[in-house]
């Protein structure tokens, strides 16, 4: 049997090249064709796309039989459009038209990957569908865990904060900057590295906020890593909404394959079904919890002993069991067994 991925190159990054290999790898019984055009022969089985709307895009040489179709459905797009959007009333009107394209291929999806449970229930929800026999849940992630990292000199000795990507209002960046701006009137060895690309929108928050020991840098996505390796604290504040509830940040993968200690809120439900730090992390909640009470939780906590091997393993099992190739590319090549039976 034959599969085909189209990856348009617009759909391509770091995050969503890892993720497409890892479905690749589990097509091991098929002959794989990988491409950027949408041009799909007659000899193909399985179509494989990582984007709703690329289906409609596809073109056939000879449509006669019915394709298997396979969708990794990234996040709640009508959702996320009238949030970008400032929740007009153009952007509320986008969100029904995307929200009916939505529903067809979502229908129209024999296999559908969701990055969480809550996605699957999401979707039940909104569209009145069934998906508990055509569905797979794998979050989102790209790294694998670092053990080097935790070794680090004096990692854990230090008040050191990063935050890690694009300043958006959605992800917290100003919330994220209170707290720290409580913890460095605390304590002045407070540091804190925005790594983004938006050095102009993180300079202007500087001084708005007023805020010292705080500092600017863009760092190549291949060198990240090496670079979250030298701090104690990661920021992942989220609000509590429909779009965070369903979402699985990359952000907590790279923040614990770098054995950072996450600070991140309750409101990711499938971190909350599945992520156990135990002891080694700082979770709060933006609605029942002003800043303050957050910097002091951080406070509080930063006066305990990590105990090194103990929080590695802590996160090993984190990945054996939520961030694992193995499990997920089991769980798709299960699925594709069926369909070579059918």
């Amino acid at each position: 049997m034959k599969a085909f991925f189209y990856l348009p190159k617009s759909a391509m990054n770091e995050a969503t090249e890892y993720y497409t290999s890892l479905i690749v790898n589990a097509f091991h019984d098929y002959e794989v064709v990988i491409s950027q055009e949408p041009l799909v022969s007659a000899d193909i089985d399985i179509i494989v796309t990582i984007r709703g709307g690329d289906q409609k895009s596809l073109k056939y040489k000879e449509k006669k039989k019915k394709y298997f179709y396979i969708n990794w459905f990234q996040g709640i797009g009508p959702e996320e459009y009238e949030l970008l959007h400032n929740y007009t009333l153009k952007s509320k009107i986008g969100k029904v038209y995307l929200s009916y394209l939505e529903k067809k291929c979502l229908k129209k999806t024999d296999l559908c990957l969701f990055v969480s449970n809550e996605m699957r229930r999401f979707y039940e929800n909104k569209y009145a569908l069934k998906f508990d026999k055509k569905s797979i849940v794998i979050p989102c992630y790209n790294k694998k865990l670092d053990e080097t990292s935790f070794l680090s000199e004096k990692k854990y000795e230090k008040l050191s904060f990063v935050y890690a990507g694009a300043l958006y209002g959605w992800q917290c960046i100003e919330e994220s900057l209170v707290v720290f701006k409580y913890i460095y009137e605390h304590d002045q060895s407070a540091t804190l590295s925005l790594l983004t690309g938006q050095k102009n929108e993180a300079d202007a928050l500087i001084k708005k906020y007023s805020l010292k020991n705080v500092s600017v840098d863009f760092v190549k996505l291949e060198e990240l890593q090496d670079e979250l390796v030298k701090y104690k604290y990661g920021f992942l504040i989220r609000k509590d909404d429909p779009i965070n509830n369903v979402a699985t940040p990359t952000k907590m993968n790279s923040y614990l394959a770098a054995g950072i200690i996450p600070i991140y809120t309750d409101v990711v439900k499938d971190f909350e079904e599945n992520i156990d730090l135990k002891n080694y992390s700082i979770k709060c909640r933006l609605e029942e919890e002003d800043l303050q009470e957050v910097a002091n939780k951080i406070i509080i906590f930063d006066k305990k002993n990590i105990f090194v091997e103990d929080l590695k393993n802590t996160y090993r099992q984190v990945f054996e069991k939520y961030y694992s190739d193995d499990k997920y590319i089991t769980l798709i090549s299960e699925k594709l067994k069926n369909i070579k039976k059918s």
